[in-house]
Protein backbone atom coordinates (compact mmCIF):
# COMPACT_ATOMS: atom_id res chain seq x y z
CA UNK A 1 0.00 0.00 0.00
CA UNK A 2 1.17 3.27 -1.02
CA UNK A 3 0.09 5.90 1.22
CA UNK A 4 -0.39 10.36 0.92
CA UNK A 5 -0.77 12.68 3.48
CA UNK A 6 -1.42 16.46 2.92
CA UNK A 7 -2.73 19.11 5.61
CA UNK A 8 -3.09 22.19 5.83
CA UNK A 9 -5.13 23.55 2.24
CA UNK A 10 -6.65 26.32 4.01
CA UNK A 11 -9.34 26.43 0.92
CA UNK A 12 -6.95 26.52 -1.90
CA UNK A 13 -8.00 24.80 -5.12
CA UNK A 14 -4.82 24.37 -6.64
CA UNK A 15 -3.72 22.47 -3.22
CA UNK A 16 -7.07 20.48 -4.09
CA UNK A 17 -6.19 19.78 -6.89
CA UNK A 18 -2.86 18.89 -6.95
CA UNK A 19 -3.95 16.69 -3.55
CA UNK A 20 -6.68 14.38 -6.08
CA UNK A 21 -3.71 13.86 -9.01
CA UNK A 22 -1.45 12.58 -6.42
CA UNK A 23 -2.55 9.29 -6.56
CA UNK A 24 -1.72 9.23 -10.27
CA UNK A 25 1.75 10.97 -9.87
CA UNK A 26 2.87 8.86 -6.71
CA UNK A 27 0.79 6.09 -7.48
CA UNK A 28 -0.84 6.01 -4.34
CA UNK A 29 -3.68 3.82 -3.21
CA UNK A 30 -4.58 6.04 -0.24
CA UNK A 31 -5.23 9.77 -0.21
CA UNK A 32 -5.20 11.84 3.30
CA UNK A 33 -6.16 15.52 3.95
CA UNK A 34 -5.03 15.55 7.64
CA UNK A 35 -6.95 19.07 8.58
CA UNK A 36 -7.87 23.02 7.95
CA UNK A 37 -9.31 22.35 4.69
CA UNK A 38 -11.32 25.56 4.17
CA UNK A 39 -10.11 29.50 3.88
CA UNK A 40 -10.31 32.06 5.70
CA UNK A 41 -11.91 35.36 4.18
CA UNK A 42 -14.47 36.63 1.31
CA UNK A 43 -13.05 38.98 -1.24
CA UNK A 44 -15.33 41.10 -2.62
CA UNK A 45 -15.73 42.09 -6.58
CA UNK A 46 -17.13 45.54 -6.50
CA UNK A 47 -18.97 46.52 -9.56
CA UNK A 48 -18.68 50.77 -10.11
CA UNK A 49 -21.11 50.70 -12.74
CA UNK A 50 -21.45 50.15 -15.94
CA UNK A 51 -18.38 47.53 -17.39
CA UNK A 52 -15.93 48.80 -14.33
CA UNK A 53 -15.50 46.60 -11.61
CA UNK A 54 -12.97 46.31 -8.84
CA UNK A 55 -11.37 44.38 -6.23
CA UNK A 56 -7.92 44.20 -3.38
CA UNK A 57 -6.25 41.31 -3.20
CA UNK A 58 -3.26 40.51 -0.22
CA UNK A 59 -3.70 44.73 -0.38
CA UNK A 60 -3.11 45.24 -4.36
CA UNK A 61 -6.29 47.09 -5.82
CA UNK A 62 -6.72 45.53 -9.76
CA UNK A 63 -9.50 46.97 -12.21
CA UNK A 64 -11.51 45.28 -14.47
CA UNK A 65 -13.61 46.47 -17.59
CA UNK A 66 -14.31 42.84 -19.17
CA UNK A 67 -15.89 39.63 -17.81
CA UNK A 68 -13.08 37.62 -18.75
CA UNK A 69 -10.86 40.23 -16.37
CA UNK A 70 -12.81 39.41 -13.30
CA UNK A 71 -13.12 35.68 -14.12
CA UNK A 72 -9.55 35.61 -14.43
CA UNK A 73 -9.39 37.62 -10.64
CA UNK A 74 -11.83 35.34 -9.40
CA UNK A 75 -9.55 32.28 -10.25
CA UNK A 76 -6.66 33.81 -8.50
CA UNK A 77 -8.89 34.30 -5.56
CA UNK A 78 -9.78 30.93 -5.53
CA UNK A 79 -6.07 29.61 -5.89
CA UNK A 80 -5.31 31.68 -3.18
CA UNK A 81 -7.60 30.14 -0.59
CA UNK A 82 -9.96 32.98 -0.22
CA UNK A 83 -14.10 33.36 -1.84
CA UNK A 84 -14.72 35.62 -4.36
CA UNK A 85 -18.30 37.34 -4.60
CA UNK A 86 -19.74 39.85 -6.78
CA UNK A 87 -21.83 42.79 -4.86
CA UNK A 88 -22.03 46.68 -5.14
CA UNK A 89 -20.99 49.36 -3.05
CA UNK A 90 -24.89 49.59 -1.40
CA UNK A 91 -24.66 45.77 -0.93
CA UNK A 92 -20.88 45.84 0.62
CA UNK A 93 -21.74 49.07 2.72
CA UNK A 94 -25.00 46.72 3.86
CA UNK A 95 -22.61 43.68 4.36
CA UNK A 96 -19.72 45.82 6.24
CA UNK A 97 -22.24 46.53 8.71
CA UNK A 98 -24.60 43.08 9.51
CA UNK A 99 -21.42 40.87 11.15
CA UNK A 100 -23.98 38.32 10.95
CA UNK A 101 -25.33 38.56 7.61
CA UNK A 102 -21.47 38.84 6.23
CA UNK A 103 -20.40 35.28 8.45
CA UNK A 104 -23.56 33.92 6.90
CA UNK A 105 -22.15 34.53 3.24
CA UNK A 106 -18.81 33.24 4.46
CA UNK A 107 -20.42 29.91 5.29
CA UNK A 108 -22.65 29.51 2.28
CA UNK A 109 -19.21 30.09 0.58
CA UNK A 110 -17.47 28.02 1.78
CA UNK A 111 -19.61 24.91 1.92
CA UNK A 112 -20.31 25.69 -1.78
CA UNK A 113 -16.66 25.32 -2.12
CA UNK A 114 -16.34 22.07 -0.06
CA UNK A 115 -19.28 20.62 -2.13
CA UNK A 116 -17.57 21.60 -5.04
CA UNK A 117 -14.56 19.58 -3.95
CA UNK A 118 -16.11 16.28 -3.35
CA UNK A 119 -17.85 16.98 -7.17
CA UNK A 120 -14.23 16.82 -8.39
CA UNK A 121 -12.92 13.98 -6.15
CA UNK A 122 -15.66 12.19 -7.78
CA UNK A 123 -15.34 13.12 -11.31
CA UNK A 124 -10.98 12.48 -11.14
CA UNK A 125 -11.04 9.36 -8.64
CA UNK A 126 -14.63 7.78 -8.36
CA UNK A 127 -14.84 3.90 -9.60
CA UNK A 128 -10.60 3.61 -9.18
CA UNK A 129 -10.35 2.22 -6.37
CA UNK A 130 -8.04 4.90 -4.54
CA UNK A 131 -9.56 6.00 -1.23
CA UNK A 132 -9.57 9.68 -0.56
CA UNK A 133 -10.41 10.55 3.22
CA UNK A 134 -10.80 14.15 4.80
CA UNK A 135 -10.20 14.95 8.45
CA UNK A 136 -11.69 18.32 9.12
CA UNK A 137 -9.16 20.19 11.16
CA UNK A 138 -10.02 23.36 13.83
CA UNK A 139 -9.77 25.69 11.38
CA UNK A 140 -13.43 23.90 9.84
CA UNK A 141 -16.74 24.71 10.67
CA UNK A 142 -18.80 21.75 11.98
CA UNK A 143 -21.20 21.77 8.75
CA UNK A 144 -17.97 20.30 6.65
CA UNK A 145 -18.19 17.07 8.11
CA UNK A 146 -22.14 16.36 7.23
CA UNK A 147 -20.87 17.59 3.44
CA UNK A 148 -18.11 15.27 2.99
CA UNK A 149 -19.88 12.02 4.98
CA UNK A 150 -22.50 12.56 2.10
CA UNK A 151 -19.90 12.41 -0.36
CA UNK A 152 -19.67 9.43 -2.98
CA UNK A 153 -15.82 8.72 -3.52
CA UNK A 154 -14.56 10.82 -0.36
CA UNK A 155 -14.79 9.23 3.41
CA UNK A 156 -15.47 11.61 6.50
CA UNK A 157 -12.49 10.36 9.00
CA UNK A 158 -12.96 12.53 11.92
CA UNK A 159 -13.65 11.30 15.21
CA UNK A 160 -13.80 7.93 13.57
CA UNK A 161 -11.56 4.45 13.66
CA UNK A 162 -10.51 3.73 9.89
CA UNK A 163 -9.19 0.50 8.66
CA UNK A 164 -6.66 1.04 5.85
CA UNK A 165 -5.58 -2.11 4.21
CA UNK A 166 -5.07 -3.73 7.87
CA UNK A 167 -3.98 -0.66 9.63
CA UNK A 168 -6.11 1.57 12.17
CA UNK A 169 -5.66 5.20 11.69
CA UNK A 170 -7.62 8.13 14.17
CA UNK A 171 -8.37 10.64 13.49
CA UNK A 172 -9.57 13.95 15.63
CA UNK A 173 -9.27 17.64 14.48
CA UNK A 174 -9.72 19.32 17.86
CA UNK A 175 -7.23 21.48 19.28
CA UNK A 176 -6.26 23.04 22.73
CA UNK A 177 -7.03 26.38 22.71
CA UNK A 178 -5.48 28.97 20.65
CA UNK A 179 -5.51 32.43 20.13
CA UNK A 180 -7.99 32.45 17.27
CA UNK A 181 -10.81 30.79 19.06
CA UNK A 182 -11.33 28.14 16.36
CA UNK A 183 -14.24 26.18 15.56
CA UNK A 184 -12.70 23.00 17.41
CA UNK A 185 -10.89 23.82 20.24
CA UNK A 186 -11.22 22.89 23.97
CA UNK A 187 -9.78 23.17 27.19
CA UNK A 188 -7.07 19.43 27.54
CA UNK A 189 -6.64 18.51 31.14
CA UNK A 190 -3.71 16.02 31.10
CA UNK A 191 -5.53 13.20 32.31
CA UNK A 192 -9.80 12.77 32.48
CA UNK A 193 -11.90 10.45 33.35
CA UNK A 194 -15.67 10.28 31.56
CA UNK A 195 -18.80 8.11 32.86
CA UNK A 196 -21.14 6.51 30.14
CA UNK A 197 -22.44 10.02 28.90
CA UNK A 198 -19.83 11.44 28.03
CA UNK A 199 -19.85 14.10 30.71
CA UNK A 200 -15.97 14.60 33.02
CA UNK A 201 -16.14 13.17 35.74
CA UNK A 202 -13.24 13.58 36.81
CA UNK A 203 -10.58 16.37 35.27
CA UNK A 204 -6.93 15.75 36.47
CA UNK A 205 -3.91 18.39 35.86
CA UNK A 206 -0.27 17.82 36.46
CA UNK A 207 2.05 20.91 36.87
CA UNK A 208 1.18 24.28 37.97
CA UNK A 209 -1.37 25.42 35.71
CA UNK A 210 -3.21 28.43 36.21
CA UNK A 211 -6.46 29.96 37.75
CA UNK A 212 -9.01 30.51 34.52
CA UNK A 213 -7.31 26.80 33.35
CA UNK A 214 -8.21 25.27 36.77
CA UNK A 215 -12.10 27.49 36.54
CA UNK A 216 -12.75 26.20 33.22
CA UNK A 217 -12.18 22.57 34.39
CA UNK A 218 -14.45 23.17 37.76
CA UNK A 219 -17.21 24.37 35.50
CA UNK A 220 -16.86 21.05 33.49
CA UNK A 221 -16.40 18.26 35.81
CA UNK A 222 -17.48 16.89 38.97
CA UNK A 223 -14.65 16.41 40.42
CA UNK A 224 -10.83 18.84 39.58
CA UNK A 225 -7.49 17.18 40.79
CA UNK A 226 -4.45 19.16 40.82
CA UNK A 227 -0.91 17.52 41.14
CA UNK A 228 1.85 20.26 41.59
CA UNK A 229 4.96 18.70 41.29
CA UNK A 230 8.07 21.49 40.58
CA UNK A 231 9.58 23.59 43.11
CA UNK A 232 8.09 26.53 44.30
CA UNK A 233 4.46 25.09 44.28
CA UNK A 234 3.42 27.52 47.33
CA UNK A 235 4.55 30.06 45.68
CA UNK A 236 2.44 29.55 42.73
CA UNK A 237 -0.09 28.31 45.13
CA UNK A 238 -0.68 31.48 47.22
CA UNK A 239 -1.32 34.32 44.93
CA UNK A 240 -4.55 31.83 43.59
CA UNK A 241 -5.97 30.22 46.10
CA UNK A 242 -8.42 32.75 47.48
CA UNK A 243 -9.83 32.92 43.61
CA UNK A 244 -10.04 29.02 43.40
CA UNK A 245 -11.97 28.40 47.02
CA UNK A 246 -15.06 28.81 45.50
CA UNK A 247 -14.13 25.84 43.53
CA UNK A 248 -15.61 23.46 46.32
CA UNK A 249 -14.68 20.45 44.11
CA UNK A 250 -11.51 20.90 43.78
CA UNK A 251 -8.41 19.42 45.20
CA UNK A 252 -4.71 20.53 45.02
CA UNK A 253 -2.05 18.50 45.94
CA UNK A 254 2.01 19.22 46.05
CA UNK A 255 4.33 16.22 45.38
CA UNK A 256 7.51 17.04 47.53
CA UNK A 257 10.52 18.16 45.12
CA UNK A 258 12.71 15.11 46.74
CA UNK A 259 10.16 12.76 45.39
CA UNK A 260 9.78 14.12 42.34
CA UNK A 261 13.45 13.86 42.07
CA UNK A 262 13.34 10.20 42.91
CA UNK A 263 10.87 9.94 40.75
CA UNK A 264 12.76 10.72 37.77
CA UNK A 265 15.66 8.31 38.50
CA UNK A 266 13.03 5.41 37.89
CA UNK A 267 12.86 6.95 34.00
CA UNK A 268 14.24 4.80 31.51
CA UNK A 269 13.80 3.97 27.92
CA UNK A 270 12.38 0.65 28.71
CA UNK A 271 10.21 0.67 32.36
CA UNK A 272 8.42 -2.09 34.14
CA UNK A 273 6.92 0.13 37.09
CA UNK A 274 4.48 -1.24 40.23
CA UNK A 275 2.66 1.43 42.37
CA UNK A 276 1.12 0.98 45.44
CA UNK A 277 -1.30 3.16 47.12
CA UNK A 278 -2.39 2.61 50.88
CA UNK A 279 -2.98 5.05 53.79
CA UNK A 280 -2.76 8.25 51.44
CA UNK A 281 0.12 7.06 50.81
CA UNK A 282 2.11 5.89 47.30
CA UNK A 283 4.82 3.64 46.13
CA UNK A 284 6.64 3.51 43.15
CA UNK A 285 9.10 1.03 42.10
CA UNK A 286 10.85 -0.84 39.94
CA UNK A 287 13.05 -3.85 40.27
CA UNK A 288 15.60 -2.28 41.87
CA UNK A 289 14.25 0.94 43.71
CA UNK A 290 11.60 2.14 45.76
CA UNK A 291 10.07 5.92 46.06
CA UNK A 292 7.65 6.76 48.97
CA UNK A 293 5.59 9.73 47.69
CA UNK A 294 3.53 10.99 50.16
CA UNK A 295 1.25 14.17 48.49
CA UNK A 296 0.67 17.44 50.97
CA UNK A 297 -2.64 19.08 50.63
CA UNK A 298 -2.77 22.53 49.45
CA UNK A 299 -6.82 22.81 48.81
CA UNK A 300 -8.87 19.54 49.61
CA UNK A 301 -11.86 19.09 47.76
CA UNK A 302 -15.24 19.85 49.95
CA UNK A 303 -17.79 16.98 50.11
Amino acid sequence: MRLYFATDVHGSETCWRKFLNAAAHYKADVLILGGDMTGKALVPIIHDGGDNWHATLLEVRTEMTTEEEVAAFEDRVIRRGYYPFRTDPVELQRLSEDEGHWHGLFQEKMLETVEKWMRMADERLGGTGVRVFCCPGNDDQFEVDEIIDNAKTVELAEGRVIDVDGFQMVSTGWSNRTPWHTYREEDEPDLWQKDLTGAIAHWIEVGQPDDKTLLRAAGRAARVTVYAYRSGAELWWAPIADQLARAKHLAVWRIPTSASRMLGTLAARSMHLQCTIQDGGLWVSDAARNVQIEPVALKVREA
